[in-house]
């Protein structure tokens, strides 16, 4: 007996491609993201939407905002600072099918190749700014800044509308109101 596969919507592909997109620009983004989302739903949000967990994925979205434009800040395009962006796009939007491991792998397979797209598209279009419009550093990063976080703006209301953010099977005590 085969169990019957739990589909993913399309949907949950934009929300996952929005993510990883995010995660490509600002690697902390897209997790605050979720646990804000996820902390709109007490009875259901879990660990994931505990208010610590919201307030520390806060605090690190904003430390990035910030050390983004430090010199000596490596690129986002080295391997480490990719391979975090990978990883954050994939694990916020695997989130988007919990509790159900398989709508979870599909959706971390599209945030991280989004993360892994969005790292080098942004990238390139700092480095454009920054060249063909005399900007600074820091100017590229206020204006990247401005874009990312209006696009987290538009997210946030359809994350917070999305039904499947829940805590895992045994979890859902833990760290939740």
């Amino acid at each position: 007996m085969t169990r019957p596969s739990l589909p993913v919507s399309a949907t949950d592909i934009a929300l996952a491609v929005g993510l990883g997109a995010l995660a490509g620009a600002r690697a902390a983004l897209p997790n605050a993201l979720i646990s804000h989302a996820a902390s709109a739903r007490p009875s259901r949000g879990g660990l994931l939407g505990s208010a610590f967990l919201t307030r520390a994925l806060s605090v690190a979205g904003l430390l990035e905002l910030v050390g983004d434009k430090l010199p000596g800040v490596p690129a986002r395009v080295d391997t480490s600072p990719r391979l975090a962006r990978i990883g954050s796009g994939g694990l916020a939007a695997a989130a988007l099918g919990r509790p159900h491991l398989g709508p979870m792998a599909v959706l971390a397979l599209v945030g991280g190749v989004t993360a892994a797209l969005f790292t080098t598209l942004t990238y390139r279009f700092r480095r454009r700014a920054t060249r063909r419009w005399g900007l600074s550093n820091q100017g590229s990063g206020l204006l990247e800044d401005a874009l990312v976080l209006g696009a987290a703006a538009l997210l946030l209301p359809q994350l917070r509308k999305h039904a499947p953010i829940q805590p895992l099977p045994g979890l859902g005590a833990i760290g939740g109101r």
